[in-house]
Parts: C-alpha cells; sequence; structure tokens
C-alpha cells in the first residue's frame, strides 16, 4: 500500500488541491447566478415602482372621470385634463423602464398585452368626454388596466429567488391591491356626491370596497416586515385617513341628499391616497434598498471566491512544482546511486535541483564521492606500482630459484669430484704427474664453482634488496587500504546521519498530520536512500577488508622471502669462502707435488673434512632451492592479489 502511495504522492496529494478547486468553481458559478437573479431582482425593482406609479395616476384619472361623469361635466374639467397629461408621461415612463431591462417571456407578454389595453384609453376617453360611457363601464376599464399592472407584482414575487424581497413584493401586492380599492372607493363615492345620492347598487359596492381595503391592509400589516409595519400603522392613525373616514360616515347614514361637494370628497381621499401612495414608496425604497445591498453583497462575494480560487490555484501550482522538484531530486539520487553500484561509475555528481533536505543531502553525497574520487585515483596508482613491483620480483625469484638450482648442480658434482679425488688419494704417491694434472683441474674446476657461488650470491643479495622494495610498496599499500577504510567509516557516518535525518523528519511530518503526509514519503525514500547507500558502503568496507588482508599475507610472505633469502647469502658466502680455500689448497698442492706423497695421508683426512663441509653445502644448497622455489610462488601469489586489486580498483570510474 505505502509504494503505491509513495509511487502516486503527486496524484494524491494534488487531488483534495483539485476537489477544493472544482467545490470553488461550484460556489462562484452559484454566486454569479446569485448575483444575475439580484440585477434582476434591482430590475423588477425598478419596474415596480414603475407600474406602481403609472397605476397611482391612473387611479387619479379614474376618479376624475367618475365625478365628471357624475357631475354631468360640471366639475373635474381641467384637472381632468391636466391629469391625463400625466398618466400619458407615466406611461412614458414606464415604456422606457421596460426597454432599459430584459424580462423573461411570461412578464413581457403580458405587458404587451397591456399596452393594447392602453392603447385604447383615448377612445374611453373621448367617451367620457361625450357622456357617451357608463360609470360602471369606465370604471372596469380603469380598474381591469390597474389590475394587470399590479399582478406584475405577484408574478415578479414569484419568480424572485430572495425570500425578503419575495416577502416585500407580496407584501407591497396586497398594499397596492388596498391602494386600488381606495381609488375605486374614491371614484365611487365621487359619482354619488356629485348625484347626492347612491343610484342602483353602488351602496353595495361601496360597502364591499370598504371591506376589501381593510381586508388587504391587514393581509400587508401581517405580512410586512418591521419596518415597513410602522409605516401602516402611522398610516391608520393619519390625519387623511380620520378625515376619510368621517365622510364614510356620512356616506353611511343615508342614501341621499348628502350636501357633501364632489370635489371636498375628492380632495380628502386624494390626500389619503397620497398618504398611501408615500408608504407605498417607502416600500418600494425599501425592496430597491434590499435588491441593491443584494446585488452589492453577491458581486463582493463572487470577488471574495475569484480571489480564494485564483489564490487556490497559485497554491496548487506551487505544491506541484514543489513535489515534482522533490521527485526529480529524489531521481537524481537514485540514477547517480545505481551508476555507482552497477557500473561502478564515481565520474559524475548528483545535479542539485532543489535547496531542502534532500537537496542537501544530494550535495553531501557530492562531496563525498568527490572525497572517494581522489582517494582512488592515488589508489589505482599503488596499486599499479605494487602490480608492476610484484611482478618483477616474481621474474627475479624465479631467476634465482635457476640459478640456485644450477649452484646445487654443480656443488653436487664438486661433491662428487672430491669423493673421486679421496678414492684415488692412495695412489696419488704413484701417479703424481697424473695428480698434478687432476689438481690443476680441480683448481679450474674450484675456480668455476667460486664464481658461481658469488655470481649466487650476487643475485640473492639482488633478490633480498627487491623484496625489501617490495615489503615498502606493500606498506604504503596497507596505508592507502587504511585511509580508504577511513573513509569508508565516513560514508557510513554520512549515511547514519541521513537515515537519522529522514527520521526525525517522518516524526516531524507525522506531528503535522495530513499536511504531513506528502513529507512522510519523501522521508521514506530518503531512508530507503540511505539504506542503499549504506549498504554499498560495507561491500566497499568488505571488499577494502579483503584487500588489506590480502597485503598483510604478501607482506609476511615478502619476510619470510627476505629472511630466507639473506640466510642463503650467508650460506653461499661460506660456500665462497670454502671455495676459495680449496683454490688455494690446489695451488699449493700444485706447487709442492713433490711433498704430497709424504702428506698424502693427512690431506686424505683434509679431503674428507672437505667432503663433509661440501655434503653439508649440498644440503644448505638443497633448501636454497626449495626457499627459492616457495618465494617464487609466494611471488606469484602476491602478483595475482595485486593483479586482482588491480583489477577491482580500474572497475570504478573516477575520470
Amino acid at each position: 500500500m505505502i509504494p503505491f502511495l509513495s509511487k502516486h504522492l503527486t496524484r494524491l496529494i494534488l487531488l483534495p488541491c483539485l476537489l477544493l478547486l472544482l467545490v470553488l468553481a461550484y460556489e462562484t458559478t452559484a454566486v454569479y447566478y446569485q448575483m444575475n437573479d439580484a440585477k434582476a431582482i434591482l430590475s423588477h425593482a425598478h419596474l415596480v415602482k414603475a407600474t406602481n406609479n403609472f397605476v397611482h395616476e391612473m387611479q387619479k384619472e379614474r376618479g376624475m372621470s367618475a365625478g365628471f361623469l357624475g357631475a354631468k361635466g360640471k366639475k373635474f374639467v381641467a384637472q381632468l385634463a391636466k391629469q391625463r397629461q400625466q398618466v400619458d408621461s407615466r406611461l412614458q415612463t414606464l415604456k422606457q423602464v421596460i426597454e432599459q431591462h430584459e424580462l423573461n417571456e411570461l412578464i413581457a407578454g403580458e405587458l404587451q398585452q397591456l399596452m393594447v389595453s392602453l392603447n385604447k384609453r383615448e377612445q374611453i376617453r373621448q367617451q367620457v368626454d361625450l357622456f357617451a360611457i357608463e360609470t360602471q363601464d369606465m370604471l372596469a376599464y380603469y380598474t381591469n388596466n390597474n389590475k394587470t399592472v399590479l399582478a406584475l407584482n405577484a408574478e415578479l414575487a414569484k419568480q424572485t429567488s430572495s425570500k425578503t424581497i419575495s416577502q416585500q413584493l407580496v407584501t407591497l401586492y396586497a398594499f397596492s391591491l388596498a391602494k386600488e380599492q381606495a381609488g375605486i372607493e374614491r371614484a365611487v363615492l365621487s359619482n354619488v356626491f356629485s348625484q347626492d345620492e347612491f343610484s342602483g347598487s353602488l351602496y353595495q359596492r361601496f360597502i364591499q370596497l370598504v371591506n376589501t381595503q381593510d381586508n388587504y391592509t391587514a393581509v400587508s400589516q401581517a405580512l410586512a416586515l418591521s419596518n415597513f409595519t410602522q409605516e401602516i400603522t402611522r398610516l391608520l392613525s393619519s390625519p387623511q385617513q380620520r378625515e376619510v373616514e368621517r365622510f364614510r360616515q356620512s356616506a353611511l347614514a343615508k342614501n341621499a341628499n348628502f350636501a357633501i361637494e364632489a370635489t371636498a370628497w375628492f380632495d380628502a381621499a386624494t390626500q389619503r391616497i397620497n398618504q398611501l401612495k408615500q408608504t407605498e414608496t417607502v416600500l418600494l425604497g425599501q425592496i430597491q434598498q434590499t435588491a441593491q445591498t443584494l446585488h452589492f453583497n453577491n458581486v463582493i462575494n463572487l470577488l471574495v471566491y475569484v480571489v480564494i480560487t485564483l489564490l487556490a490555484l497559485a497554491i496548487t501550482a506551487a505544491i506541484y512544482f514543489c513535489l515534482r522538484s522533490t521527485q526529480q531530486q529524489a531521481g537524481a539520487i537514485n540514477h547517480i546511486i545505481d551508476q555507482v553500484i552497477s557500473q561502478s561509475d564515481l565520474t559524475q555528481d548528483i545535479p542539485i535541483i532543489c535547496q531542502d533536505d534532500l537537496g542537501r543531502a544530494a550535495s553531501n553525497i557530492n562531496r563525498v564521492l568527490g572525497k572517494f574520487r581522489s582517494d582512488l585515483l592515488v589508489f589505482q596508482q599503488y596499486a599499479e606500482q605494487v602490480a608492476t613491483a610484484t611482478q618483477e620480483t616474481s621474474v627475479a625469484v624465479e631467476q634465482s630459484s635457476r640459478n640456485l638450482t644450477l649452484l646445487k648442480q654443480d656443488i653436487t658434482s664438486i661433491a662428487g669430484a672430491v669423493e673421486q679425488m679421496s678414492a684415488c688419494i692412495q695412489d696419488v704417491s704413484n701417479h703424481m704427474l697424473d695428480g698434478s694434472a687432476n689438481v690443476k683441474r680441480a683448481t679450474e674446476d674450484t675456480e668455476k664453482g667460486s664464481y658461481a657461488v658469488e655470481s649466487a650470491v650476487s643475485e640473492i643479495q639482488k633478490l633480498a634488496e627487491d623484496v625489501t622494495s617490495l615489503g615498502s610498496t606493500i606498506d604504503n599499500l596497507n596505508s592507502s587500504v587504511v585511509n580508504i577504510s577511513g573513509m569508508v567509516e565516513v560514508i557510513s557516518s554520512v549515511s547514519e546521519q541521513t537515515n537519522l535525518l529522514a527520521l526525525n523528519a517522518a516524526i516531524e511530518a507525522a506531528r503535522a498530520g495530513d499536511q504531513g503526509r506528502g513529507f512522510t514519503v519523501v522521508a521514506e525514500e530518503v531512508r530507503n536512500l540511505a539504506f542503499r547507500t549504506q549498504e554499498s558502503t560495507e561491500e566497499i568496507s568488505g571488499n577494502v577488508n579483503a584487500l588489506q588482508q590480502g597485503a598483510k599475507e604478501a607482506y609476511n610472505v615478502i619476510e619470510l622471502g627476505k629472511q630466507r633469502a639473506m640466510d642463503a647469502v650467508g650460506s653461499a658466502e661460506n660456500i665462497t669462502a670454502v671455495l676459495k680455500s680449496i683454490v688455494n689448497n690446489m695451488r699449493s698442492i700444485d706447487t709442492v707435488t713433490e711433498t704430497v706423497s709424504s702428506a698424502a695421508n693427512e690431506q686424505n683426512y683434509v679431503i674428507r673434512e672437505i667432503n663433509s663441509n661440501i655434503c653439508r653445502i649440498d644440503e644448505q644448497a638443497t633448501e636454497n632451492v626449495v626457499g627459492a622455489q616457495q618465494i617464487a610462488s609466494s611471488a606469484n601469489q602476491l602478483a595475482e592479489i595485486a593483479n586482482s586489486m588491480h583489477d577491482i580498483v580500474l572497475a570504478y570510474k573516477v575520470k
């Protein structure tokens, strides 16, 4: 599980970042749509304000038209003409608002139908001026248009996503209906007071309008927010409301002969409706303020989410590049270590990609590799010198062995000649002349043996000097091996410190919790790297120990060969002295041939002593030959060890 997680470390760390980015993108999109909704709500608020202003003027024209019809054209003539201009102006303003804002198909369709109906207002006005329309029909035309306009408020409340604005729009719708009923009431009583009586069903209509107003006012007060409830309460206790109540009581008291001027009622009702309009304007202002605040808050939220998303993107990119550089650094370290292990290549340094703990560890490894390269270069030189000297020593020892073999053969020949001379000593007296010739030959042979022994002594001395030089070289080699052991211990120490550093990093990452999981994996990789470095160090240490042990064995063999060579030199010098003595004796024999006969017995004794010495010399020569062969074998073995050591060192590429 852990190798799988470490292999996909980058994806695992970046996955939460990507999920966070997706969440932020989703939230940003949601806030963007909310901002658009708030913008649409703000447009709806402007539309509601324009429609309510238009309805207010329509209500006034409706009331004046009713009073005009009830008074048979005697009242409201100038006021009606001016009011119609106000209605046309508000209608033009409403059209401009509609053109400035984007509306959905349903609202746009209803407004289009409203405009078609409003285009008939000139025809209705002409009929009112000519008294060619009934009051009920005129009221129905204005009332239906007003209801259509006010119904838009209810539709806009349904389409609004904000609960607060939706509640405010519903409150406005109920309050506008109450205001609409007040406008109808104004028109009805204007007609009644103009006629000075209730005609037809106007009384029941009046009662219904008063009750409907009270109901809509109660509904709007129940739905209103706390700040608007106070406005409704203030309206219900206003002087305008009390004045309207006085006219109502007069109308309820009797059915005719009211003695009330229609214009007085119209003015009182208009003041109350204006008060309703002011209250309605307050609510419209609250709706616009709420919409603006909602739009502003959504814009701020959108900006905040955009900034947070950009920061998240920047942090994600930073985490990605940091993890990527760490992985590249670990890959570079693994690549160089693999080359050192598989190809023994020490020529390349680890590239420093990052400046964290892993980068510093790579820098320290480069320093260790550099030190190791420089020491291996010196070690290669020493190995080459040892191999060359060992090869030359082996050749010299083999030559000395051959010379000692020849010397042994010569000594054996001398021993045989001496034995033959001892056997024939009894005939010396009778064969003095022959003995003299034999003595000359013996003298010549002895001189040759002396020369051979001196040559052997010289070769053995040279061999001893070569062995001494070889021992010095072995000492230098052993010193270099000790230096390499020291470097191996340094590498092992660095590996242990790296392992401890990785362990500390893992502990700190564990303390960091989820945020440190990525660094726990990185620390584990560093520990594995330190472990592999320590294995390589132990392998090198094993090879160096084996090389040091071989050097010690070679040194012991050289010392033994040196001692035996010195012994051989001593024996050969004895032989030289003896042979010189023999030569002198032979010459004396040659000069004193006349006295040989008398001294034959004594000479026979001397010859036996010489024979005994020669036998001892022969035994020593045999031992010298065996020693030389052993030295030659040791030299060959040392040469093989030196060559193997040279091959092992050359296997490392340091240039």
